[in-house]
């Protein structure tokens, strides 16, 4: 018996210890069906495999939790961010009318400072001459 091709016909191919017999010829059912069973008896960590497929599927389900907490925490974030921006163009809005009446004022000051500083000059002209 081809002991390679028994492991690939029945892990591999998926057949059972009844057509691997018939495929291989030289063998019965039950010699088959003994090796098998004594070769996956043999594997040390065989009963392990359960535990470590529980243990797939709890931290499959806690990754898909994880990205769900991702998602909601993008979706605050980005909503937060609107609004900061939305915040952020208020306040410059306010900003750039509050400057822009104060430049008027400040046009308006200068004018009178400039006016009354000619004013100013014009009767130290004046008095120099003793005109007034």
């Amino acid at each position: 018996m081809d002991y390679k091709k028994v492991l690939r016909l029945h892990f591999v191919n998926h057949l059972s210890c009844r057509e691997i017999a018939e495929s291989c010829g030289d063998c019965s059912k039950t010699t088959v069906n003994e090796f098998l069973k004594n070769k996956l008896s043999s594997l040390s960590h065989l009963d392990d495999v359960d535990d470590i497929w529980k243990e797939v599927e709890e931290h499959t389900s806690k990754l898909v939790e994880c990205e769900k907490r991702d998602e909601e925490l993008a979706a605050t974030i980005q909503k937060n961010k609107e609004e900061a921006n939305e915040n952020i163009t208020e306040a410059v809005q306010t900003a750039n009318a509050a400057i822009g009446t104060l430049t008027k004022k400040v046009k308006y000051a200068y004018w009178i400072a400039g006016g009354s500083a000619g004013l100013a000059i014009i009767e130290l002209i004046l008095l120099l001459m003793k005109v007034i």
